[in-house]
This record gives structure tokens, sequence and C-alpha cells, in this order.
């Protein structure tokens, strides 16, 4: 029991670090309520909810949020990361990208809320996210927020090098099917990454490369891109 309790409040305290380190652009004379607000966090990620629902100061949560700098999110989860990578000792790393949404119930509109036509709510958040694949786990490496209008190529190629930073080399990194982007796949080749990203599934398309396939192996088709007018 007394090591159970020791490994919560070890684990409550790296949580407040990151907290601490997410809202340091804040002046020094801001006091924040971190471990209240790290146990409701907590408490919400437990039962996958929303800290409106589960938790106390929400509206001060969000204010706060809105006051700091993405930077210092990045910067302080990519400090948790790094320790992790550390003690799992993982040189080559076999990455999964994926692009997840969650859902905005409130009337405004920013650049990072995107329409949708859902029954339930008619917005929502766009990221990218990056895992690490080990021992049949996946370890969260970062995520990034989409911007409306913004193409998902340059935040994944951002992401890469990230990740190419944390280990010696990547063995392979696997991408759904919102990722069959030519800017992507030309990175991926110039930089010799092993990769699989899924054909979008385009009626006719299977047919027409299975068509031009003479024989059961590798197929080859062009893709073209323009970039910064070039």
């Amino acid at each position: 029991m007394n090591v159970d309790i020791h490994v919560v409040l070890y684990n409550m305290s790296k949580i407040i670090s990151f907290i601490q380190k997410c809202f340091e652009s804040f002046h020094s004379s801001i006091i924040l309520p971190l471990n209240r607000i790290g146990y409701y966090l907590v408490k919400c990620a437990k039962s996958n909810s929303y800290i409106e629902t589960l938790g106390e100061h929400a509206d001060s949560l969000h204010s706060w949020i809105k006051k700091s700098y993405e930077e210092d999110f990045k910067k302080s989860f990519e400090i948790q990361v790094r320790k992790a990578v550390k003690h799992l000792r993982v040189s080559y790393a076999q990455l999964a990208f994926d692009i997840t949404y969650e859902p905005f119930y409130g009337k405004t509109r920013s650049m990072h809320i995107f329409n949708t036509v859902n029954e339930k709510y008619d917005g929502e958040f766009k990221f990218i996210s990056v895992c690490l694949i080990t021992r049949n786990k996946q370890i969260p490496l970062m995520a990034l927020p989409v911007r409306v209008g913004e193409g998902s190529a340059k935040l994944t190629i951002d992401l890469l090098e990230y990740c190419q930073s944390l280990f010696k080399k990547i063995r392979l990194a696997v991408f759904d099917r919102g990722f069959y982007i030519a800017e992507l796949i030309d990175y991926l080749e110039g930089k010799k990454i092993k990769y699989i990203i899924y054909v979008p599934e385009k009626k006719g398309k299977i047919e027409e490369y299975a068509e031009q396939t003479e024989k059961l192996g590798k197929f080859k088709h062009e893709l073209t891109y323009s970039k910064k007018k070039k």
C-alpha cells in the first residue's frame, strides 16, 4: 500500500511539474492552483471526460490556456517524452501517424475549429499525432493542432524531424489514408525512411493499378505537386 501511495505521489509531482512548465509564459505574480488542476485533469483523463463535466476551475483553466503559448505546451511535453524514451532505450523506432478529431460544442469559431455535419456537434478540432510502437503498445510522442487551410504535409514532416531527433533511426513509419500526399512521400523517399501509407479508397483506382501491373509485386506511379511556386 505504501509503495502504491509513493508511486501516485511521484506521478502527481510529474504532472504538476509538467503543468507548471506549460504555463511558464505567465507573469510570476499569477498564482495557479497547480495541485487542484492536476487532480481534476487526472480525474477527467481516467474517465475520458471533460474538465467542465468532472472538474473545477474550467473557465479559469481555459482562460490560462488561451493566454499561454503553444510553444510552451510543446516544449514541456517534449521534455517528458525525452525522459520516457531514455528509459525505454529504443534506438530504432517504428512510428504510427494518425489524424484525430475532438468535438467542439461551442458557438464561436477560430482557425482551429473545422466545420462538420455531425448531428451532435457542428465543429471539431483536428490533430496530427505520432506514436511510438514498442512492446505491443502505442506511446504518444507528440500531437500538433491543424489550422483551417493548413496542409497536413508540413506538420507531418515537422513531426518526422522531431522524431529523428529522438531516435537513432526510424525503422518504419506507418500512415493512415489521410497522409497519401505527394510532398510527404517525396520527403520520406529523400530521407530513405521506410513507410507504409494506405491508398485512399477512390472508386476504380485499385482496379486501375491492378490492370497496369503485369505480375504480383511492386507497382510505381507518379504523383505531382507544387511547392513555393516551383
